[in-house]
């Protein structure tokens, strides 16, 4: 299972941090994360931008794995989108994602407490459940990301993940992203 790290531009993540405040349906109750504050996310005239850099991914993954000689058309839609105001203390649980193929996070504002000195208070961790026993494969089960403000993580839906909690004053905002990829 494939994790892609992406590093969006400032200006996207400030055009991101300016829509905030217009997004304030709580859906916290639909989720499993322990976190308070968790809204929907509207993304409006970046929603493109996003679904391209979904399709970039599912053209990496098609072609590093050789799936197919003739590469099919696909579409991308996405299936929903929410903000994570995730404060000490609070996390995620492991879980999946359903109704979808892939999942992601983008960080918008990150801690300076979530840091290498600090691991692994506020890291995202990911896991696939399977431990290779025979050590000579190029194979990891666990795979943790430090966040940074303006990484975009784009993940197999099925790929759990768990998001640790963390001590400080200031909030780790996250935008979460859910999407499928349908050939045409």
């Amino acid at each position: 299972k494939c994790v892609a790290k992406y590093e969006l531009s400032s200006d996207i993540v400030s055009e991101l941090k300016s829509k905030v405040d217009e997004n304030n349906y709580d859906v916290s109750s639909k989720l499993v994360g322990k976190i308070n504050k968790q809204t929907n996310y509207y993304l409006g005239d970046l929603e493109d931008y996003f679904k391209s850099v979904f399709k970039i991914y599912v053209n990496t993954m098609y072609k590093n794995k050789s799936l197919m000689n003739n590469f099919p058309n696909f579409e991308i839609e996405l299936m929903g989108s929410w903000l994570n105001s995730q404060i000490e203390s609070e996390y995620n649980p492991f879980h999946a994602h359903s109704n979808c193929t892939m999942s992601s996070v983008l960080y918008l504002d990150v801690p300076e407490t979530i840091n290498r000195d600090n691991f692994p208070d506020g890291w995202l961790h990911f896991s696939d459940g399977e431990f290779p026993i025979d050590r000579l494969k190029l194979e990891v089960g666990d795979y943790f990301a430090l966040p940074k403000t303006g990484d975009f993580y784009i993940f197999p839906s099925t790929l759990r993940h768990f998001v640790y909690p963390f001590k400080g004053k200031d909030t780790r905002k996250s935008i979460a992203m859910n999407a499928k990829h349908k050939i045409i």
